[in-house]
């Protein structure tokens, strides 16, 4: 079993390096390639074998590709001039020390792979976390727009009866009806409804002694109209599902990662598998909860809109 286990090892260590390369450079690569060859606008891009782009792009940024070159052609000589003497003393100097040597030469490679991990997790939560920060301020938005429009009324002496039950039935509809669909995705009709009515109350010229202060209060219902339609379109948003692909599967290899570097030493292979993936199932399932701003468990409250009815008399 041990002599299989040293044979298999530098196998074991190449396999995720392998793996990676595929993944994240050879599809890139092709996905970048296939990119480069179409034509056509922002949105509208179609594969077209656009060869064109190449000479514009020559053209347009000639200094920096020899710039490039230059750089990539002094990092690969300089990695020949260590690599090759490195490889001949492992293959052929080493003796016992063979497989320390080439696990002392593919060990950097796990951290990377740890960082690299750890970056697109900090990435993929700066998304989440911007979504239900941008969800937070719609609420209070909304919130303070509506009590703002009331205010406005009664300062005007424009202050009747059916804005106040208009601006109170909306509320209603926001916190009863429509708040449990935006976790399922949902419009709600009665919402839709009754914003529609207090945009129609506010319309009436009768409502305001001046023109100035009407286009205000429009204005302010328009607000308002946007905030929610800002509210559903944050219910249907979701991360790009290859950006979770992404992650899980660094996860993986960050995990293979592991295995390899204690591969001689299982008690403490097992402790860094175990750490590793607590954390990382801790991390992703955090992450994971708060990934849809108005979906529970942990969801973004309707508590702001409806403090509108206590400011609101009916």
């Amino acid at each position: 079993m041990s002599a299989l286990r040293r044979r298999l090892s530098p196998y074991l260590l190449l396999g995720p390096g392998t793996l990676w390369l595929l993944v994240f450079f050879v599809v890139p690569l092709y996905y970048m390639a296939k990119l480069s060859l179409e034509s056509g606008f922002v949105g509208s891009l179609e594969f077209s074998w656009h060869w064109a782009n190449y000479s514009e792009a020559l053209s347009a940024y000639d200094t920096q590709f020899v710039r490039s070159f230059y750089y990539a052609g002094a990092a690969t000589l300089l990695a020949l001039l260590i690599a090759y003497p490195l490889a001949y003393a492992i293959a052929f100097k080493a003796g016992r020390w063979r497989n320390l040597m080439l696990f002392a030469v593919v060990a950097p490679f796990f951290t990377s792979t740890a960082v690299v991990f750890g970056l697109l997790i900090a990435f993929l939560s700066n998304d989440i976390w911007e979504r239900n920060r941008q969800a937070e301020r719609i609420v209070f938005t909304e919130s303070d727009t509506l009590i703002g429009l009331y205010s406005l009324s009664a300062a005007s002496g424009s202050d009747n009866q059916s804005l106040r039950s208009a601006i109170r039935a909306y509320v209603s509809a926001v916190v009863e009806d429509e708040w449990p669909r935006l976790a399922v995705q949902q419009r709600s009709v009665r919402t839709d409804s009754a914003l529609n009515a207090l945009l129609r109350e506010v319309a009436q010229s009768a409502n305001a002694k001046d023109a100035s202060i009407q286009r205000t209060m429009l204005d302010m219902v328009l607000r308002v109209r946007a905030a929610h339609e800002g509210r559903i379109a944050l219910s249907d948003d979701r991360t790009v599902v290859a950006k979770w692909a992404a992650v899980l599967l660094l996860a993986l290899i960050t995990q293979i990662a592991i295995a390899v570097v204690h591969l001689e030493k299982p008690r403490p292979q097992m402790a860094a598998l175990c750490i590793f993936t607590v954390a990382a199932v801790l991390v992703l399932g955090l992450l994971a909860i708060h990934e849809a701003p108005f979906q529970p468990p942990v969801f973004v409250p309707p508590g702001p809109i409806g403090d509108v009815l206590r400011q609101v008399p009916a």
